[in-house]
Parts: C-alpha cells; structure tokens; sequence
C-alpha cells in the first residue's frame, strides 16, 4: 500500500493507492502526524478510491481502527472523511468509523470525494 500526503486548503489530503496493508495504515498515521504542516485538530479526507481492499476482513478493520484511536490525542478532535466508492470499501469505511469514532472525532464514510469535503468544510465553517 502507498499514499501520498497533502494539505489543501487547510485540510490534510491522505491519497491511498494499491493494495490494502493493516500494519502500512498504522505507518501512514505516523506519517500524517509527521508531515511538516501537519497541527492537531486538521480535518483529515482519506481517499480510498485507488486503495485494492478486497483482502481485509471485519478483524483488520478493527485494529486499524484501534491505530487510530492510539494515536487520538495527537490527531486531535475533529472531522475525519473517508471516500470509498466501490460497495466493499464503503462497508469496510461505514465499519471503521462505528469502531472508531468517538466524542472526539468524528468519521464518516463517503463515496466520493466532493461529499467528503463538502461535509469536512462545513465543520470547518460552524467549528
């Protein structure tokens, strides 16, 4: 699994392409909170829509849940977006945010990247 990192517009932009890793998520979070502009607190879009998920199974999704929320306090509370257009990574995406969303973040799956962040902006606008 790769990635590539941006921020755009204040948003930090995780693009994912090949096949899907549970221990390469965890590394990709690290590099999240490692990038240069990266501050707590920055609404993360995680775009799955290149990402080969077909290998992963309900327990995979649950640790890469569990990566997340280890590293909660330094991602900071806020929106977190997850575009997933074919119907497994979707119900993959829909499991992980019930698995990981808590009072703090906030995480919704989305088929396409212009609802992801139509929804991160308007956090941004209220918040």
């Amino acid at each position: 699994m790769d990635a590539a990192i941006d921020i755009v517009d204040g948003t930090v932009v995780v693009s994912t392409f090949g096949t899907a890793d549970t221990a390469a998520f965890g590394r990709l979070l690290d590099d999240v909170l490692d990038h240069p502009s990266f501050e707590p607190g920055m609404p993360l879009l995680f775009d799955h829509s290149e990402l080969a998920v077909g290998g992963l199974t309900p327990y995979d999704v649950r640790g890469i849940a569990e990566s997340l929320l280890a590293r909660e306090k330094q991602l900071g509370a806020g929106r977190k977006a997850m575009v997933a257009p074919s119907d497994a990574a979707y119900g993959l995406a829909r499991m992980f945010a019930v698995y990981a969303e808590t009072e703090r973040l906030r995480l919704q799956a989305f088929r396409d990247r212009a609802s992801a962040a139509t929804w991160l902006a308007a956090a941004s606008e209220r918040e």
